[in-house]
């Protein structure tokens, strides 16, 4: 096993020996370095440990396969997507700059339809940015270069900020309930970030004008944040799949929803990062709730 990938899969195992945290369920990759060519190689290794009657590990089956070509294709793409958004983002910060000029220019000569017209590219433009902001996050991550700066913060603030720039961009009615006077430990970018994508999933998958909650649950030492809505929901057979990198749900009801499969993807690996990880109950038809769990302060 390559060096650097040790203690991360000391960690993992120690996790898929303790029922409580794991279940006993195993799927991590890594890098192995060869014996006689000292060529790195990516394996995939998954697999399952059975516990006795008193949820102490007896043994282990599972399997391990070669996964090198594909990693290579991976790092190939992400170095495309990489140099991609780097070339988009000088631009489109201008445009944004420019469009907001003109907006405020619309708003002084009361010039009724160049202002719906300039607030359509405003949100438009808004929504490419962030979306560059995700694929360059990605290959931050790939990397191992993407920063976490985790202090405390205003948990009840930084939702009605993500609350409101979503409200201005949509017709759903967004709720947030329950999450006054609660400070927790993060960093307050990503986790609005993270805010921002379950919010703008929920409200591409929920029929116009529906309602969605964002809420919070306080747990001890952590609080629980949920986004919920009552859009399309999620077959059973998707959900193991959710938050993998490119992935995207096959159903006729979201044929014309645009999207690239990272934001659930990308919000996960924020999360992990926090110690937590994502999780999402649905109902295919009846809509869905994500939720996670940050540290209070």
């Amino acid at each position: 096993m390559h060096p650097e990938d040790r203690e991360r899969i000391r960690l993992i195992i120690e996790d898929v020996l303790d029922k409580s945290k794991s279940d006993g369920n195993y799927d991590v990759e890594y890098r192995t370095v060869g014996v006689e060519d000292k060529k790195i190689r990516w394996v995939r290794a998954m697999g399952k440990a059975i516990f006795d009657d008193e949820n102490k590990p007896m043994r282990f089956i599972g399997t391990v396969l070669d996964i090198t070509a594909q990693k290579q294709e991976e790092f190939r793409k992400n170095d495309f997507v990489a140099i991609v958004s780097h070339e988009l983002k000088t631009p489109l910060t201008s445009m944004y700059g420019y469009i907001q000029i003109m907006l405020q220019n619309a708003n002084e000569s009361k010039d009724a339809l160049s202002l719906r017209a300039l607030n359509s590219m405003h949100g438009q433009t808004k929504k490419m940015i962030a979306l560059i902001k995700d694929f360059l996050d990605i290959a931050r991550l790939e990397e191992g270069k993407l920063q976490m700066i985790k202090k405390p913060f205003d948990l009840h603030l930084l939702l009605t900020d993500v609350c409101s720039e979503l409200a201005f961009l949509s017709s759903h009615a967004i709720e947030l309930q329950d999450c006054v006077e609660l400070t927790v430990i993060g960093d307050r970018e990503k986790i609005g970030q993270v805010m921002s994508n379950l919010l703008s999933n929920a409200v591409k998958y929920s029929p116009k004008g529906g309602k969605i909650i964002i809420g919070c649950d306080k747990e001890e030492k952590q609080v629980r944040v949920y986004v919920k809505d009552k859009g399309v929901g999620i077959h059973a057979k998707d959900l193991p799949h959710l938050f993998e990198r490119f992935y995207r749900v096959d159903n006729e009801q979201i044929q014309t929803i645009t999207g690239f499969g990272i934001g659930l993807y990308l919000s996960s690996e924020i999360v992990k990062s926090h110690g937590s990880t994502i999780s999402v109950e649905s109902i295919e038809g009846q809509g869905s709730t994500f939720y996670f769990y940050l540290p209070c302060y």
